[in-house]
């Protein structure tokens, strides 16, 4: 499953920790997630996906785009991250 963050290795950090809470909590533990700024949802499916029965995932944006004008530099990754995602729309 391809998701926006791969390009900059957040969803790879963000699924170790995961992993690791997964490893360091009991199995009767239920657990609770939280992703924010969400595009597309594919992190939360991700995250979803790896608790299993375990946990549950809540989904919060209150994001109208990302906001290309706020960057500094204007070809910097801050500005720039969406464009392939906007362009390629068959990835989704």
């Amino acid at each position: 499953m391809i998701t926006l963050n791969d390009t900059n290795g957040a969803s790879k950090i963000c699924l170790d920790l995961i992993q690791k809470i997964l490893n360091e909590t009991n199995e009767q533990q239920k657990i609770t997630a939280v992703e924010m700024r969400v595009a597309y949802c594919r992190g939360p499916e991700s995250i979803r996906k790896l608790l299993g029965k375990r946990g549950i995932v809540y989904v919060i944006d209150t994001s109208e785009g990302h906001p290309e004008e706020l960057a500094i530099d204007k070809d910097d990754f801050e500005a720039r991250c969406m464009d392939f995602w906007y362009e390629d729309k068959k990835v989704w």
